[in-house]
């Protein structure tokens, strides 16, 4: 079934094309980079996600390499967003981005352009590709209406919907082929490109996981060099052994420090120079009681967001500490930009 939005494309139930993937994919257990993308090729390259548009005093978008030039932490192949968006030394030089945080799960439209403009040459099928949408988004079920209020149809058609979709260790997905420029179908009317891609000859697969603020792409080694050496994106050599997420060692020691304040006072006050973390133990006798809840609090200290979490339960058989270590952690990494 064909599509009006964007690119010429069609909706296709044949989610055996994806079988492939399933196959060379290591489980999600393994938090490494051929757990999202396939393993099999000869290189791999991450691409950062910049800091959105109009996050500088310029109004353009920020590098990773500009944040950890400030910061003065290293960025490895490896390295998270928060891991460098906190100054290593105290410095008092304005960082050079407000408030915004990459963007997870999707590609920026100039992004996505330069990296289809590369893999076009480095495919022998250009004009038929193959591509997935994680199914959990909603707009995939609204009805979008025109300046007169006219309904249009939705953006997945019913008999897809219906249908079998692409099932993989980590999400499930619609699946639908075009031309390789059908990976930006969706950037104007909802901001998303394609959470996996690839063209027919599986010369290379790129994988945008929801939950993470990089791309992977693997293929060839020439694929590769051309991609890290093209100034239009930011993209650091992988290994597909590489870790996916990895804590920041400096939230790790954080937290540790933070979590022996709130169970010996019950309340602790987390620190960064983004912000911070406000936690109190709900209440006093966790442990003899079985459960126990505590609540928590962050706010940036440029006033931009405040975000509540509450009602973090521990049953009787859980680990107090590792509860507590969790979610405090999960607090500060949000805090500095996940």
């Amino acid at each position: 079934m064909s599509s009006s939005i964007g690119p010429a494309l069609s909706w296709s139930t044949r989610v055996d094309e994806a079988g492939w993937i399933a196959e060379r994919l290591l489980s999600p257990d393994e938090p490494v980079v051929a757990s999202i993308v396939p393993g099999g090729f000869d290189a791999y390259v991450r691409l950062l996600h910049p800091i959105g548009a109009g996050t500088n005093s310029e109004g353009i978008r920020v590098r990773w390499s500009e944040v950890a030039a400030w910061s003065g932490w290293p960025l490895d192949r490896d390295s998270q967003f928060h891991a460098i968006a906190v100054s290593r030394d105290g410095s008092e030089r304005p960082p050079p981005w407000r408030s915004a945080q990459p963007r997870r799960g999707s590609l920026e439209p100039d992004d996505a352009g330069a990296l289809i403009d590369v893999l076009g040459r480095h495919t022998s099928t250009p004009s038929r590709c193959w591509f997935c949408i994680w199914d959990g988004y909603g707009w995939w079920e609204t009805v979008p209406e025109d300046a007169a209020g006219r309904s249009a149809p939705t953006p997945v058609p019913a008999d897809v919907r219906a249908g079998p979709r692409v099932q993989l260790p980590w999400r499930n997905y619609f699946l639908y082929s075009g031309p390789i420029d059908a990976a930006l179908a969706f950037v104007d009317h909802e901001g998303q490109t394609p959470n996996l891609f690839w063209p027919d000859d599986r010369a290379w697969c790129v994988a945008s996981e929801i939950d993470l603020s990089s791309t992977y792409v693997g293929g060839s080694r020439r694929l590769a060099a051309q991609l890290v050496e093209d100034h239009r994106i930011e993209a650091l050599a992988a290994e597909p052994t590489d870790s996916s997420f990895r804590v920041a060692p400096w939230v790790v020691e954080l937290v540790e420090t933070s979590v022996e304040t709130l169970i010996s006072s019950r309340r602790v006050a987390i620190e960064t120079e983004v912000g911070f973390v406000y936690a109190s133990l709900a209440h006093s006798r966790l442990r003899r009681r079985g459960t126990g809840t505590f609540a928590m609090a962050t706010a940036r200290t440029d006033g931009s967001m405040v975000k509540h979490q509450r009602a973090v339960r521990i049953g009787p058989g859980d680990d107090l500490r590792a509860a507590l270590v969790g979610a405090l952690t999960g607090a500060v990494i949000d805090l500095a930009g996940g």
